[in-house]
């Protein structure tokens, strides 16, 4: 085979490959492996009840414990951390990441939820029983006689001209909402 053939030969594989949906160049390669290792030295610092809340195998927990072991900034926690993106990979990655971003952004999450669960408070006051039966459609454990109730009584004091945010029933009603909404 000549030098000609062989560029063409080279040039034809290097098409094929760039055409290629699933075609990754090394440098894509190397940034997803260094975003792999970040994210497996970020969750060896984090702490064991949120470990728990991220639903790890055995194997990656175990690997967990051992790399808090090591010192870091080491040849052998460098070799370690590969070794936890090796089960991470094997785990699946999107999970792991979904998990341990809920945690870090656990406050942040739980303040968009509940801002959400207060726009629901209101238009349950305002909408009545066409809003209870949409709520009962998305929440099928939500008590419609003790959600019925509770309008009622937060009508009644607005009739009564009494601020809403103080009522205790549109306390109720929010703490109800928390509780079928598991927050």
């Amino acid at each position: 085979m000549s030098v000609r053939e062989r560029n063409i030969t080279s040039e034809k594989s290097y098409r094929r490959a760039e055409d290629d949906e699933l075609y990754q160049s090394r440098a894509e390669n190397k940034i997803e492996i260094a975003k792999t290792l970040k994210l497996a030295g970020a969750i060896a610092l984090l702490s064991k009840a949120e470990i728990a809340k991220m639903g790890f195998s055995e194997e990656m927990l175990a690997a967990i414990v051992t790399a808090r072991k090591i010192v870091v900034r080491t040849d052998a926690y460098s070799r370690h951390l590969s070794y936890m993106c090796k089960i991470m990979r094997s785990d699946g990655l999107e999970p792991i990441q979904a998990a341990y971003d809920k945690i870090t952004n656990k406050y942040n999450q739980a303040t968009v939820e509940l801002a959400k669960l207060e726009i629901v408070r209101d238009e349950l006051i305002a909408g009545g029983d066409t809003a209870i039966t949409a709520l009962i459609e998305t929440y099928p454990n939500a008590d419609r006689q003790k959600l019925r109730l509770l309008i009622r009584q937060v009508n009644k004091e607005i009739k009564a001209e009494k601020p809403l945010k103080a009522a205790k029933p549109s306390k109720e009603i929010f703490k109800h909402l928390r509780e079928i909404a598991g927050l």
